[in-house]
């Protein structure tokens, strides 16, 4: 899988909210600068507004993001292998889409979506998927756990192998039906290959 191939797959599915709005804007013909103006005082955090942003659910970190990621912006997160990336996007995965129901959608080409979503129900209650002790209790806590993650709005895409225009038509098509605010590409591990348009 070549390094740009998959910077230009991140760009292009990090701007498909983006390009939508900006769609509607220009099919408006004109811009008015004073509605633009009215907007950028609005949200500048200079005027005092707020930038939109997303919690990754790790306090620390957001604290030192100013309330987590920005919207509409490309957030590559990166290290060596096993340092704990795909941890770490999951978790934020989990804590927007289950806990406040904001819509996420996951390319991944390192686990499957059983692997996935056993992880994020197993974070979620404590109780191993693998664990033979279980009581009927701690399934239970696992049974309601793996519901939540099930009814949230995370979407999983499990391609093997997916072209850059795939991805971003997939995209395109679950923002319609859902509107995401994050789309995690988790692939650089991963066996499949990537081709550009």
């Amino acid at each position: 899988m070549s390094r740009d191939a998959l910077m230009l797959a991140a760009v292009e599915a990090a701007h498909v909210a983006a390009d939508e709005k900006r769609r509607t804007e220009e099919n408006r013909g004109n811009v008015d600068k004073t509605e633009v103006v009215a907007r950028i005082v609005a949200q500048s955090e200079a005027f005092g507004g707020r930038t939109h942003r997303l919690p990754t659910g790790v306090s620390a970190l957001d604290k030192v993001l100013r309330g987590g990621m920005e919207t509409h912006e490309l957030t590559i997160v990166a290290g060596r292998p096993g340092s704990g990336k795909t941890l770490f996007v999951m978790g934020a995965a989990e804590h927007l889409a289950v806990d406040l129901g904001i819509g996420v959608m996951v390319f991944t080409l390192e686990m499957s979506a059983q692997e996935l979503i056993g992880r994020m129900a197993s974070s979620r209650c404590g109780v191993g998927l693998h664990d033979v002790n279980a009581t009927k209790a701690m399934q239970a806590q696992l049974m309601k756990a793996l519901h939540e993650v099930n009814d949230s709005p995370l979407y999983i895409d499990g391609s093997k192998s997916v072209d850059v225009t795939v991805l971003c038509k997939r995209a395109r098509e679950q923002h319609a039906k859902t509107p995401l605010s994050l789309i995690i590409l988790d692939l650089c591990g991963g066996t499949g290959s990537w081709s550009k348009p």
